[in-house]
């Protein structure tokens, strides 16, 4: 997320490079993720993603081990700290909690993956290339972010061994990623960004917000915690909520895709016709 999505920065080409991305010609050059019942609804872009989805196997195993290290330790500690009857009743609260938010994310999204061309997804085809490759970039982390917004439980518990306040972890990532992403638009004046920067000034004028979701931002990597009031973290929710609705909104003006009867015939003739996806075919076949 902190690498920027710039025209000519080494990061950028490389991905491009790897997915064959290309404005001018009709090739399914990118992964849509909409959602299965409702295709018009978007929820992701993979361009932004390809990071995670080129992790090789070993690494992916020995980063999901090492997601693992956090509960384990929060397990250990509740049983150094108090009876091990409270501790397994306690982590059993917090398990059920965690049960109830995958479900509720299963009841209401059915996301499904389709190959698209990045030729056709945007509005205007001459929209200027370093826009168009911030709405693919970032597209995904604040679609992400809002569906959490709506999903992730407001979970709060306090105590003498442990503070967890889920509201409040899910308020830092978001400052991480407005972070990000100011410091990826500050130096651009492309047509797009102009028209955020201005919507943004709008809405928020010279306040102090920006330092306050900084501050909250800071608390992340810097040894020494700056504290927050209640008034003061209130209202960097309420900045962080408008602020991403503002970025979705302007991504989602620029943007067009659908995914009905004249794609699917669309991708079948392409399936049939395209010589590379006839040539990876060709070299799969073999390798079996």
């Amino acid at each position: 997320m902190k690498k920027k999505a710039e025209i000519g920065k080494p990061h950028l080409d490389s991905i491009c490079k790897e997915m064959r991305i290309d404005f001018n010609y009709f090739l399914y050059d990118i992964i849509l993720t909409v959602d299965t019942k409702d295709r018009s609804k978007l929820y992701s872009v993979n361009l932004g993603l390809w990071d995670l989805e080129r992790i090789e196997k070993e690494k992916l195993e020995l980063f999901n081990s090492l997601a693992g290290v956090p509960e384990k330790l929060i397990r250990e500690l509740l049983h150094d700290t108090m009876s091990k009857e409270i501790a397994d009743d306690f982590i059993k609260v917090i398990d059920t909690a965690c049960e109830e938010f995958a479900t509720a994310i299963d009841s209401q999204m059915s996301p499904t993956k389709y190959p698209y061309s990045s030729a056709v997804f945007f509005k205007d085809t001459e929209m200027n290339e370093q826009d168009k490759y911030i709405v693919m970039y970032y597209y995904s982390y604040f679609s992400l972010f809002a569906m959490l917004d709506k999903f992730v439980p407001a979970l709060k518990v306090e105590g003498e061994v442990i503070n967890i306040n889920v509201p409040y972890s899910m308020m830092k990532l978001k400052s991480m990623l407005i972070g990000a992403f100011g410091e990826a638009i500050v130096g651009l004046d492309t047509p797009m960004v102009k028209n955020i920067k201005k919507q943004i000034e709008h809405c928020f004028g010279k306040t102090d917000v920006f330092k306050l979701n900084r501050r909250l931002r800071n608390n992340l990597h810097y040894k020494e915690v700056d504290k927050l009031s209640v008034k003061e973290l209130g209202e960097i929710d309420v900045f962080q909520r408008k602020y991403m609705e503002i970025i979705l909104n302007i991504f989602n003006d620029n943007i067009k895709f659908k995914i009905g009867k004249w794609y699917k015939m669309i991708k079948w003739i392409a399936d049939h016709t395209d010589a590379k996806i006839l040539e990876d075919k060709k070299k799969n076949k073999e390798k079996m």
